[in-house]
């Protein structure tokens, strides 16, 4: 019901976002060329004029993405799969012999938010600097943040814009060195950072790391859990509002049918 009466306000804000979401203009095409008895063809010169979409990695291509019974399976093995720990994680980190780590680490373990933002921002240089890192080591950079951030719900916006960033980095270099995402740790942010949607200070970092995030595991594995996150977890008109305009980013982007 929640959902029902925040679409129809949605309609009624937005009416263009709204169809292009709902499928309705599409609707509304598919009548009116029935109507005339003709499809108008898009000109060649249109299409080369579209803006380039997103790749899923999973697939390679921009296309509509269908993943097979066998490999979905896998995926969901793997998404399952436990987590290491706060201190697991961080002891691998320590093995790596990073550039001034030791203070890094204080910096993300302060309480001034300045000091948390910056040590964030240098876990997010370092990745840059040294990609061979995402190579073993990805899983313990995400869930250094999530122990950084309180699970990633931590109310400083600044805080979770660093890491917003950072977990937006970590993604892309996966997808430019075509390395695998670790799909266990969806399920410890993607639904506490959906608590986020509908906050302006937040929502431009938010969606471009789950669009960047979408591109190694599917948008699919995104969506469901961002889905089920709304459904269960929101309250507010503003953020269901926040989660449509996402999702039809994700439609945007990737072309695929949510």
């Amino acid at each position: 019901p929640r959902i029902d009466s925040v679409l129809k306000d949605f309609k009624i804000s937005n009416k263009p976002l709204y169809n292009k979401f709902t499928g309705e203009d599409e609707k509304c095409v598919q009548k009116s060329n029935q109507t005339r008895g003709s499809v108008t063809e898009v000109s060649d010169s249109a299409a080369a004029s579209k803006p380039n979409r997103r790749v899923s990695r999973e697939r390679g291509s921009p296309k509509k993405v269908t993943i097979p019974k066998s490999r979905a399976s896998h995926m969901d093995g793997e998404a399952t799969a436990s987590l290491i720990s706060a201190e697991e994680a961080m002891n691998r980190l320590d093995t790596l012999g990073l550039a001034n780590w030791a203070d890094t680490k204080v910096l993300l373990a302060s309480s001034k938010w300045q000091e948390v933002k910056r040590g964030l921002e240098i876990v997010q240089e370092t990745l840059v600097a040294k990609p061979e890192i995402i190579d073993n080591h990805s899983e313990a950079v995400i869930v250094t943040l999530g122990q950084t951030t309180k699970g990633f719900t931590h109310k400083n916006f600044n805080i979770m814009n660093a890491a917003f960033d950072t977990l937006t980095a970590l993604a892309d270099l996966c997808v430019e060195q075509s390395k695998c995402f670790p799909l266990q740790t969806l399920k410890a942010f993607v639904p506490f950072v959906s608590a986020k949607f509908g906050d302006r200070k937040m929502a431009t970092r938010l969606h471009a790391m789950l669009l960047s995030v979408s591109q190694c595991v599917t948008p699919t594995q995104v969506v469901s859990r961002v889905c089920h996150a709304a459904t269960k977890d929101l309250k507010s008109p503003v953020q269901f509002e926040d989660v449509l305009t996402f999702l039809g980013t994700v439609a945007d982007e990737f072309d695929v049918s949510i």
